[in-house]
């Protein structure tokens, strides 16, 4: 059974963190990421087998989402673009890779209000996945114009429950 440290809940909060830009690779000219724990969306098959896991473990319930607020976001970041990736593995929390792929939500970010707030679904019963992590990732591609210097400063926070 998990200890009272790692006692299942519905709900687990991040920390806001400002992204940390470093060179891309081409075509990307800088990016940046910002990742969950590795969530554990079966803590009742925990004792189940000799393997640890040091995964987060979050109790599945109906309509549960992760919501990521990004903050920072202004009107003229042309060539800002942002990806969501998600990894994942149905027994070993060490092994999480990309199970689909990645999701441009640049659209979801261009509100033109200085922030946006996504909603992703954990994987459901239509992926073998117990173990499961999102990644949200910060591009900008050759465009119009040229990154602003200094880049900016965005930040994000998120919340599953």
């Amino acid at each position: 059974m998990p200890s009272a440290v790692q006692r299942p809940g519905a709900y687990w909060e991040s920390e806001r963190a400002n992204l940390g830009w470093n060179t891309g690779t081409e075509p990307v000219l800088f990016q940046a990421s910002w990742g969950t724990p590795v969530f554990d969306l079966r803590p009742d098959l925990r004792g189940a087998t000799s393997r640890e896991t040091a995964a987060y473990p979050i109790n599945r319930v109906a309509g549960q989402q992760l919501f990521v607020s990004i903050s920072g976001l202004n009107t003229n970041h042309l060539g800002l673009n942002f990806l969501v990736r998600q990894l994942g593995h149905p027994v070993d929390s060490a092994l999480v890779h990309r199970f689909k792929p990645d999701e441009d939500v640049t659209g979801d970010c261009s509100t033109g209000l200085g922030a946006a707030i996504l909603s992703i679904f954990p994987p459901s019963s239509g992926y073998p996945i117990r173990f499961w992590q999102l990644v949200i990732i910060a591009q900008w591609l050759p465009g119009i114009e040229a990154p602003p210097a200094p880049l900016p400063t965005i930040s994000i926070q998120g919340g599953i429950y």
